[in-house]
């Protein structure tokens, strides 16, 4: 009886034993993985310790402490559009455009309204993307992005008359740009480009534009009926005049 007690406090130590090894190792598994990340290419990492960004690392695979986690960033370039739904749908891969905005509300030196549809790519400086996201958040585009743009439009269209705003077009989106460019380069962000799809007014302005155009075309059109029939006039009196000449010599 007493052997077989002690086999069943050995065959209890066993089991015992052998759980807690089990149970560690299981523990040991499970902290390993959450310590190992996987950063893809074209992001950082952004390391967090207790809900603090702490560090960051390049793309690949990083080990952290147990008590850290971590999250990828975008260092691609961002496409992002501001126009309506239906400028929007007709962009060309638009799988690769994110939709931030309606198009952004200007006005001219008379204070005309002007409706402008634009993309704007843009990059984030990797060495420091954590003090984007610690100054700023994850949600940095949405918060910084739409006010600057629509200001710097705004700063820029006042200057032009409405006629004017359409000849001057390539010289309003330089100068946004490159303002643009310096506003956002206080937070680690670079414009890689600013396109103008389109600039659009009141339709009733639109209107009177198009009548103002068929008007002028109109009045061409008549000033060259007017100069024609006076070439044609001239030319039936310089005829009128040889054929006198010509009766006069015969004579």
């Amino acid at each position: 009886a007493r052997d077989e007690g002690d086999s069943w406090r050995l065959g209890g130590n066993i089991v015992r034993y052998a759980s807690l090894g089990i149970g560690t190792f299981i523990i040991a598994l499970v902290t390993l993985a959450s310590s190992v990340h996987s950063v893809p290419a074209g992001h950082v990492g952004l390391v967090y310790t207790f809900g603090n960004i702490t560090g960051q690392t390049g793309p690949g695979l990083q080990i952290t402490a147990p008590w850290q986690g971590l999250t990828s960033a975008s260092v691609q370039v961002q496409t992002l559009a501001f126009m309506d739904d239906g400028s929007f749908n007709a962009v060309q891969n638009r799988e690769n455009v994110t939709h931030v905005g309606d198009d952004l509300d200007s006005f001219s030196k008379e204070t005309q309204n002007v409706y402008i549809d634009t993309i704007l790519r843009i990059t984030v400086d990797e060495d420091h993307v954590q003090d984007l996201y610690r100054d700023v958040g994850p949600h940095y585009v949405d918060k910084l992005i739409p006010g600057q743009i629509a200001q710097v439009f705004k700063d820029e269209t006042v200057l032009y008359t409405a006629t004017d705003i359409a000849p001057n077009r390539e010289a309003i989106r330089k100068s946004v740009e490159d303002r643009l460019d310096k506003e956002l380069s206080r937070y680690s962000i670079s414009v890689d480009a600013l396109l103008l799809e389109n600039i659009s007014f009141d339709q009733g302005f639109e209107d009177a534009i198009q009548a103002k155009q068929v008007a002028t075309q109109k009045a061409i059109e008549q000033q060259n009926i007017v100069e024609q029939r006076k070439a044609e006039a001239q030319q039936k009196i310089e005829a009128a005049r040889g054929d006198a000449e010509s009766v006069k010599i015969a004579a």
